[in-house]
């Protein structure tokens, strides 16, 4: 019966083996892609956006507010903060980004720093917070 099979219809095809080279080329050619991804993720871990918290905030006057927050960045980066106050119905009544510099050399290689800003507002402010940080350049 397999004759007749064989006849009317043809054998398989066998499949041939991939050749040893193959296999070397697929290997290097997935290590470079292991290798460029670790890399990757490396230097976007290194250029992430820094950390805040809120610690404090202070209603001086109709006019201003200040707020005290701590920053946990690289010591040789200059890091940006967005400062928001907000009015009763959570509506932006005043801005302003804040510049922290590099650590001075008394500061050492703290990754932690806390810094006091003030911020101008239009209208009376019943909080202020940091609305996102980033770095400079």
């Amino acid at each position: 019966m397999s004759s007749s099979l064989d006849s009317r219809y043809g054998t398989a095809n066998r499949r041939q083996k991939l050749p040893r080279s193959f296999w070397i080329s697929l290997a290097v050619i997935v290590s470079v892609i292991g290798i460029a991804f670790v890399g990757w993720v490396q230097l976007h871990q290194a250029s992430s956006s820094p950390d805040f918290r809120d610690i404090s905030h202070n209603l001086k006057s109709d006019d201003e507010v200040t707020l005290t927050f701590e920053v946990v960045k690289d010591p040789e980066s200059t890091a940006i903060c967005a400062l928001k106050a907000l009015n009763e119905a959570s509506a932006p009544v005043g801005w302003t980004e804040v510049t922290i510099g590099p650590n001075s050399p008394e500061m050492g290689d703290s990754t932690v720093r806390q810094q006091t800003s003030t911020v101008r507002v239009l209208s009376t402010a019943t909080t202020v917070t940091v609305d996102r940080c980033w770095n400079a350049g």
